[in-house]
């Protein structure tokens, strides 16, 4: 059947079904707990060193439960191939290799506000980096220094970078600081992030835009060798982005808002967490 998959280059979504031994829900453990993750690495393995994989290379195929515990056991995987205990290493890739072609679903796998901050904090910090070292080419300096394309890159690194690590941070801390169980709300954490992110998404990329068409305009000559645009023309031609920005800049705002309610009720209202346990000493014998 996987050939029949590869003839016509199937999707194939894999996951695994509840464990038909009674024993498995002896200690009445949901099957989502240890089972699913567990069944789903055993099948990635199974079909790899089957080299079910290797038959099948125009197959994509997509494992719930973000590959169970692959991902954590991706060392072994690379022992195992080393030490070639397992038949047919020579008609199949390494185990890296082959995860590099597989899909995981993560619907239910990255579900923490705070985490998502600083993985997308990390993703300014690249894009800031970049912009930055794309204005020492004299090319790409002559046309968006002192334009907007500036304020673009400086907000990335500002409020993508620095201000989504320093959210993620104060949302860490409150908690332990203060003997909080959570966060007052979590699902507030998460309208923060996405507000927050279309904010400045709209504003950067509107800078970026408004940037580029403004060095154009300054750069633009008529025939008879004066400036094409006036001062005033290329302003009324930013208007547009200008208003985006505030756009932008006016959905990052209500996001702080929303952190910082968040925090105060966080510290007045929430539940105290439980003291830790003492332990008892008992006088030597």
């Amino acid at each position: 059947p996987f050939i029949v998959l590869g003839v016509v280059a199937a999707v194939v979504f894999v996951h695994p079904n509840p464990a038909p031994d009674p024993s498995a829900h002896a200690l009445g453990l949901p099957d989502s707990l240890i089972d699913y993750p567990a069944d789903t690495t055993r099948a990635i393995a199974t079909l790899h060193y089957s080299n079910t994989f290797a038959r099948t290379p125009d197959v994509k195929y997509v494992f719930a439960h973000a590959g169970g515990t692959v991902p954590y056991l991706a060392g072994r995987f690379a022992i195992i191939d080393q030490m070639g205990v397992i038949p047919g290493a020579q008609a199949r890739a390494t185990a890296a290799q082959t995860f590099r072609r597989l899909y995981w679903d993560t619907a239910l796998s990255w579900g923490d506000p705070v985490l998502r901050m600083l993985v997308v904090s990390i993703a300014f910090y690249g894009m800031s980096t970049f912009e930055d070292a794309a204005m020492s080419i004299r090319s790409v300096a002559s046309l968006a220094r002192y334009t907007g394309w500036t304020d673009g890159a400086v907000h990335s690194g500002a409020l993508g970078w620095i201000a989504f690590a320093s959210f993620g941070a104060i949302y860490c801390l409150v908690p332990w600081l203060w003997s909080k169980r959570q966060l007052y709300s979590p699902r507030l954490v998460s309208w923060h992030f996405w507000i927050a992110t279309l904010g400045i998404v709209l504003y950067i990329t509107s800078m970026w835009v408004a940037g580029i068409l403004q060095g154009l305009m300054w750069r633009g000559y008529a025939p008879q060798g004066a400036l094409q645009y006036s001062f005033i023309e290329t302003v009324a031609a930013m208007h547009p982005f200008y208003l985006i920005r505030a756009i932008g800049g006016a959905l990052f705002l209500i996001a702080y808002c929303l952190m910082l309610y968040n925090v105060a009720m966080t510290i007045t209202v929430s539940e105290q967490a439980a003291p830790a346990a003492q332990p008892t000493l008992q006088p030597a014998e």
